[in-house]
């Protein structure tokens, strides 16, 4: 999926590393992201690209979002 917005904050949830991402239309996404990619700089728009990893229980893609990439706009 494909998403652009803010970063709106960062927290840990014991599991990772979380992102609330906000679009521009002002809807809300909870955000898992890797502590190899770099943090996203408030105050900026930006594009950011995730995708939904495979549930190994059901065989069928998680409902999670994991952002494996962001460039500024």
């Amino acid at each position: 999926m494909e998403l652009v917005g803010t970063a709106k904050e960062y927290h840990d949830d014991g599991d990772g590393l979380r992102l609330v991402f906000r679009c521009c239309n002002k809807e809300e996404f909870d955000l898992r992201v890797s502590p190899a990619i770099e943090r996203i700089p408030p105050d900026h728009i930006v594009r950011v690209f995730t995708e939904r990893p495979m549930d190994e229980a059901t065989g069928f893609p998680s409902k999670e979002h994991v952002l494996v990439h962001w460039e500024e706009m």
